[in-house]
């Protein structure tokens, strides 16, 4: 959802440790949860600091949110009123999301901030996230500064995807006004995150190899990167992969290509794909035998790896048990260009 100016202004003032508005209640345009209803159902009890629900009240919260989205609210309000962080971060889901309500930024960011007072991890992340991209649009105020004070703690406390996003603005020259754009230090970000794991540190340091940004070109690290991806499941780097062993002189491989872009089509079986696959027997040139195989190929890499994004990863860094997690402030490219045929 893209704020309006109220609703930048309110980030702004979020951002900056100040409230914007009331967020303590449930939405009163929710879609089909009566809010009346609700505030009436629910005791009213001042927030604590030190209140946590219990796991069974957290799973009936994210168990509501994915079958019965109409009672989320009811559901997941109570303890998130309470003081639970993490029901709180679910509640700003809620708004975010329109799970069941109609969509609320400015209660989404209130209740953000409520979340990652209390230290709720992925709460801290998505503030610097948010605060990114209303920079970006509007170049608010002290918002990009107060973004990367978020994003940087967050880094802190051990989260990829915020060191992922500090990677990529360290490397996009449109925020050199916030004193960070270094090229060389963006791509050793995402070696180090490349070897942690993170696919999408892997696509962009092999684009890096690719185009000599912040590192010299190397095309055959830039290929052993879009494996390394293509091994957890990505369907962007089988695409790219494809491209590259069918059509680029130095890594031809027919057979490795078609294998890459079957399982592409796996994942993403429109109609323009799957035409493509099917004109791209012809590089077989009637060979049935070894068309087989390449075929053979793709649906082995399809079923050993799948088809994944970047956000289930990023849900990976959060499944991690409440109480080793550490309290909030402890620690004050085109696609198309990733490959030359």
């Amino acid at each position: 959802m893209k704020p309006g100016i109220t609703g930048i202004f309110c980030l702004s003032a979020l951002l900056a440790l100040s409230g914007c508005g009331e967020a303590s209640g449930p939405d009163k345009n929710a879609v089909a949860t009566s809010p009346d209803n609700t505030a009436k159902a629910v005791q009213k009890a001042p927030a604590s600091e030190n209140y946590r629900a219990s796991p069974e009240e957290i799973a009936a919260c994210r168990t509501a949110m994915l079958k019965t989205p109409d009672s989320a609210l009811k559901v997941c309000f109570p303890i998130a009123e309470k003081g639970d962080p993490e029901a709180q971060y679910l509640l700003a889901t809620i708004y975010g999301n329109a799970i069941g309500v109609r969509e609320d930024f400015n209660k989404q960011v209130s209740w953000l901030h409520k979340a990652q007072t209390g230290g709720n991890l992925q709460a801290e992340v998505e503030l610097g996230v948010i605060g990114i991209m209303i920079y970006t649009g509007n170049r608010v105020g002290n918002t990009g500064k107060q973004a990367l004070f978020y994003l940087n703690d967050a880094k802190n406390r051990g989260s990829l995807k915020a060191r992922t996003t500090l990677a990529r603005l360290m490397g996009t020259e449109s925020y050199k006004d916030l004193g960070i754009y270094d090229p060389e230090k963006s791509h050793e970000e995402m070696l180090a995150l490349a070897k942690l794991g993170v696919p999408e540190a892997m696509i962009l340091a092999s684009h890096n190899y690719v185009t000599g940004f912040g590192t010299p070109v190397n095309h055959h690290r830039a290929v052993k990167f879009l494996e390394d991806a293509a091994h957890r499941g990505i369907p962007f780097a089988y695409k790219k992969l494809a491209e590259i062993y069918l059509n680029n002189e130095n890594f031809k491989n027919r057979e490795l290509g078609y294998a890459y872009f079957f399982a592409y089509t796996a994942c993403d079986n429109t109609s323009d794909n799957m035409r493509t696959l099917d004109s791209l027997s012809e590089v077989f040139d009637g060979k049935v035998k070894e068309l087989n195989m390449a075929r053979r190929r793709g649906i082995r890499i399809h079923e050993d790896y799948g088809c994944k994004t970047y956000t289930d990863y990023e849900k990976e860094e959060f499944d991690i048990p409440p109480e080793k997690k550490t309290a909030a402030g402890e620690n004050s490219p085109n696609d198309d260009d990733i490959w030359e045929k």
